[in-house]
């Protein structure tokens, strides 16, 4: 099913958002280092999980993705629609197969554990 015109409203404000460069910009592709990109309106790409190699199974856990298309050389991007979060504009229901969102790292050196009883820090 094809994205609403209000879903693509959503959605690329919501990667604007999440996934612009300082001054609004979009990264730019991986690829050719061209920054011109298309919103794949059609409808959601879905990356079906497997159990197991040589194991097909439908129905089962999938990823539902949005695709950004680079319009120069054709790089796809695909952005998990929960990740971001999209999945409820787009009517989809999260299940125990989809991905939490994860923090990002923290920047710098990493922090030491504090010491348990008994230890002295360094």
């Amino acid at each position: 099913m094809a994205f609403t015109e209000e879903q693509q409203r959503q959605i690329l404000a919501r990667i604007r958002e999440r996934i612009s460069v300082p001054g609004g910009g979009f990264r730019t592709c991986p690829i050719c280092g061209h920054a011109n990109w298309s919103l794949q309106t059609y409808g959601l790409v879905y990356l079906v999980m497997q159990s197991g190699a040589g194991v097909l199974e439908l129905g089962g856990p999938s990823l539902p993705s949005i695709a950004l298309i680079c319009t120069t050389c054709g790089d796809t991007q695909l952005l998990n629609a929960f990740v971001l979060g999209v999945g409820e504009i787009l009517g989809l229901t999260p299940t125990s197969s989809q991905p939490e969102p994860v923090p990002p790292p923290p920047i710098g050196p990493p922090i030491a554990p504090p010491p348990t009883t008994g230890e002295v820090a360094p």
